[in-house]
């Protein structure tokens, strides 16, 4: 029987710089050791894909 062991592969690290797009474009984006996420600039809210004014 064999066992199998997770490897982490650092490169297919999804990052920024491969993925931003998915951002909103009234967001920044930030890169982690797993991984990148993004975060709605100031003035806006949401989860980062989808900002929306503050006030809407």
């Amino acid at each position: 029987m064999e066992s199998s062991i997770f490897t982490y592969n650092g490169a297919n690290k999804e990052t920024c710089e491969h993925n931003h797009r998915q951002c909103s474009r009234h967001a920044f984006c930030t890169d982690y050791a797993t991984g990148f996420c993004c975060h709605c600039q100031s003035r806006f809210y949401g989860n980062g894909k989808h900002c929306l004014p503050e006030g809407d």
